[in-house]
């Protein structure tokens, strides 16, 4: 009998409003309604253009975003239901888009690789066995140690940020964009790291990205986001082989070589203004196939089989 995977995470009708403006203060929609669940040893790719709300899906599942709506549930206990949120910070770990910036210039690679246990209070006698660990982790050798981030390579500053993610044994690790600030040819190698290690390890991934080919290498799920809305949401092969809705056909042509055979859409127009919404489904501007309806409704995310969903009037 196969074992049910266990619920890691579960978002339940997530919206978030941000306030701009000292003197005509108005309300931006960033996300609304966005629900989505994770189970162990999963990978859940959320994608779509700038602006479409993904970082804030991902600060919002760390506790650095308190929603405007909705909650959030990890290992079935509400994050916000605790304002010191101590319960779920090393369960839940986050990859930055820019090394770089994550690193301490004045510290040395084994200092760096030992900062997480130092400020969760885990290190004890064991120092040279939690470097081991790390270094082993993020496939980096002892000869680094000693070298400061500036005397790294990209995919080196990397991959220490990818050990220090996952020293602290987190249930959930979020990775936005974890390899956008690299080459291409060493991007394959740091997300086969990265894929590898959640999968020995039975951990579950959120990748935050606008890459389809990263997208389609270390996913299980994805999440289509538009204007702060899931507009579809299903398994690789659905969104890569069958795509429904129209936003989601466009992203997946303008990979060249994703699909052989299929034409390249190219969408029109801009995505709105955060500021003005349009009414109904948020796309209709942009959408070939747009009937009235779709300008007076905002269609409800509907069930095309057991984990493929489309939020389409058409």
């Amino acid at each position: 009998m196969s074992q049910i995977a266990e619920e890691i995470l579960r978002v339940e009708d997530i919206g978030k409003n941000f306030t701009t403006g000292l003197i005509r203060r108005t309300q931006n929609q960033a996300l609304k309604d966005v629900s989505f669940s994770l189970s162990q040893n999963k990978c859940l790719a959320i994608i779509g253009e700038s602006g479409s709300g993904k970082t804030t899906i991902g600060r919002i599942i760390l506790g650095a975003e308190k929603p405007s709506s909705g909650t959030v549930y990890c290992n079935g206990k509400n994050i916000f239901s605790n304002n010191k949120k101590t319960f779920f910070r090393n369960d839940t770990q986050m990859i930055p888009q820019d090394a770089t910036a994550s690193l301490n210039p004045a510290m040395k690679v084994r200092d760096l690789l030992l900062e997480p246990f130092k400020i969760s209070r885990t290190i004890n006698d064991n120092r040279n066995f939690l470097i081991e660990k790390s270094l082993a982790t993020g496939k980096l050798t002892r000869d680094l140690l000693d070298r400061y981030p500036h005397e790294l390579s990209g995919g080196q500053r990397q991959r220490i940020a990818i050990a220090r993610t996952l020293s602290l044994d987190p249930s959930l690790i979020i990775a936005d964009e974890p390899a956008a600030s690299l080459d291409r040819s060493i991007q394959a190698h740091v997300l086969s790291i990265l894929k590898r290690k959640v999968e020995e390890n039975n951990k579950s991934l959120i990748l935050i990205t606008h890459d389809l080919r990263s997208m389609r290498l270390m996913a299980d799920y994805v999440a289509v986001l538009y204007y702060g809305h899931i507009v579809e949401y299903g398994t690789v092969s659905d969104i890569i082989d069958t795509p429904y809705h129209p936003y989601t056909k466009a992203l997946v042509s303008s990979v060249l070589g994703l699909k052989p055979g299929s034409e390249r859409i190219k969408l029109t127009g801009e995505s709105p203004s955060p500021s003005t919404p349009p009414s109904g489904c948020p796309f209709h501007p942009r959408c070939t196939n747009s009937v009235e309806s779709c300008t007076n409704e905002l269609p409800p995310l509907r069930e095309i089989n057991k984990d493929h969903k489309v939020r389409c009037c058409y």
